[in-house]
C-alpha cells in the first residue's frame, strides 16, 4: 500500500512540529566534551540519558558531536554517541542491535525516553508501523518475533541511524507479516559522531546556524530575525551550536585557525540575565532549546499571549528582556478574559530569567 492510500505524510515532513513552535527542522550541534564534568561512569550515563529527553522533548531531528580538540582521546564521544543511539533505540531492539560494552554497563539506569516508537505494550496489531530490524528477507519486529518482509516503498534507515534499521508496517499477524514504509510520527533523532573539528563541522552544515554564547546578541533582539530569516530564504534546518563546559565557542574556534564572526548566521546569548561563570553544555542545551521555541510562540499571531495588538520589547526592573502584544489597558483585560488565565509552565519556572521574559507583563 502506498503512502497516499494510507494518508501517510511523505518522509521529509514526517519530524512533527508537535510541542515546539520553531519553523524548521531543529538539530543540535554540541562537542564531544559536552559531559567532561560529569566522571563518574554512572553520573555520565544518566546525564547522557536527560540530553536524549531534551532533545526529544523538542522534537530535535539530528544531534551532531565534534571533536573539540582533535588530538585528544575521542573515547569520550563515542561513549556519548553510544549511549543517545542506546536511547533513541526502541528497548525490544536494543539486544539485537548493542552489544554489552563498558560504555553501556550503567545503561540500565537511563530515563527511559517513551517516544512514539517506544511501544509501551507488546501487542502488535495490522496497520502498526514500527521501527524493525532487517535479517535477511525478515525483519525483528519484537524482542523474539520475526516477520516476513514484502517490498514496500523502499528502506529508510530509522533513527538513530544505526544500518539495519528501518520502519515497517504490520499488514498481517497470523502470519506475521509486514512492508517497508515511511515513519507516521516523531521517531526519535539520528546521532552523528563527525570526527572533525568544528569549524571543520560548520562548513559542513547546510542550514540556519545559531551559535550560543554569553557574548552573543540578547536572544530578544536576534531571534526574531532569525524567524524573518527562515521565512524569507525557505531554510528547511536549523542548527543550534554549543560550546563546551570549559570553552566558549569563540575559544575553541580560535584554537582551530578560525573565529566566530562569520561563522554563524546568529550569535546569540540565550540567557541575557546569567550570573554563573559559564552554564554547562547539558545545562544549556535544554535552555537554549526552551528559549527558541517559546520566542517563536511568543512571535507567533496564533500564539494566545501576543494574538492582539502589535509586538513590543522592553526591560523589567530586573533588566531581563521581554516582548508582548498590547492596544491598550482595556483590550489586555478582555483578552485576558477571553483566554482565561494562564500559567507557565512548571519547567519554565526552573528557568526564572525565562519566565520574567516570556510572560511578565509591562508596567502601564
Amino acid at each position: 500500500m502506498s503512502n497516499q492510500e494510507n494518508n501517510v505524510p511523505p518522509f521529509k515532513h514526517v519530524t512533527t512540529h508537535i510541542m515546539r513552535n520553531w519553523p524548521s527542522e531543529l538539530s543540535i550541534v554540541i562537542p564531544d566534551t559536552s559531559l567532561s564534568t560529569h566522571e563518574n561512569p554512572v553520573d555520565f550515563t544518566i546525564r547522557a540519558g536527560f540530553l536524549a529527553r531534551y532533545s526529544a522533548m523538542a522534537n530535535v531531528r539530528r544531534v551532531i558531536i565534534y571533536r573539540e580538540d582533535v588530538s585528544r582521546d575521542a573515547r569520550a564521544g563515542k561513549d556519548l554517541e553510544t549511549l543517545l543511539k542506546f536511547c533513541v533505540i526502541p528497548p525490544y531492539l536494543r539486544k539485537r542491535v548493542f552489544p554489552l560494552t563498558n560504555s553501556l554497563r550503567y545503561a540500565g539506569l537511563i530515563p527511559p525516553l517513551n517516544i512514539p516508537t517506544h511501544p509501551q505494550t507488546k501487542r502488535i496489531a495490522p496497520g502498526d508501523v514500527r521501527v524493525a530490524f532487517i535479517e535477511g528477507t525478515k525483519v525483528l519486529v519484537d524482542e523474539d518475533k520475526l516477520a516476513e518482509l514484502a517490498q514496500g516503498e523502499g528502506a529508510q534507515i530509522a533513527p538513530p541511524g544505526i544500518k539495519g534499521l528501518t520502519f515497517v508496517r504490520i499488514t498481517s499477524v497470523k502470519p506475521l507479516k509486514a512492508e517497508l514504509c515511511g515513519p507516521v510520527r516523531y521517531s526519535g533523532f539520528y546521532v552523528e559522531l563527525t570526527h572533525q573539528g568544528l569549524k571543520a563541522t560548520l562548513a559542513q552544515l547546510n542550514g540556519l546556524k545559531i551559535g550560543t554564547s554569553r557574548y552573543g546578541e540578547d536572544y530578544s533582539k536576534a531571534l526574531p530575525s532569525a524567524l524573518e530569516q527562515l521565512s524569507k530564504n525557505g531554510v528547511t534546518e536549523t542548527f543550534l551550536v554549543f560550546g563546551s563546559p570549559s570553552s566558549d565557542l569563540s575559544e575553541i574556534l580560535e584554537a582551530q585557525g578560525s573565529s566566530a564572526k562569520g561563522a554563524f548566521d546568529f550569535y546569540v546569548n540565550m540567557d541575557p540575565g546569567q550570573v554563573l561563570k559559564s552554564i554547562r553544555t547539558d545545562e544549556a542545551v535544554p535552555l537554549s532549546l526552551i528559549t527558541l521555541n517559546c520566542a517563536a510562540a511568543l512571535l507567533s499571531s496564533g500564539n494566545p499571549y501576543l494574538r492582539w495588538g502589535k509586538l513590543i520589547s522592553w526591560e523589567d526592573n530586573k533588566g531581563h528582556p521581554c516582548w508582548t502584544r498590547y492596544t491598550s489597558r482595556k483590550e489586555r483585560r478582555n483578552s485576558r478574559r477571553r483566554r482565561g488565565r494562564q500559567k507557565p509552565s512548571d519547567f519554565l519556572r526552573l528557568f526564572p530569567s525565562i519566565s520574567l521574559s516570556l510572560f511578565q507583563d509591562p508596567k502601564v
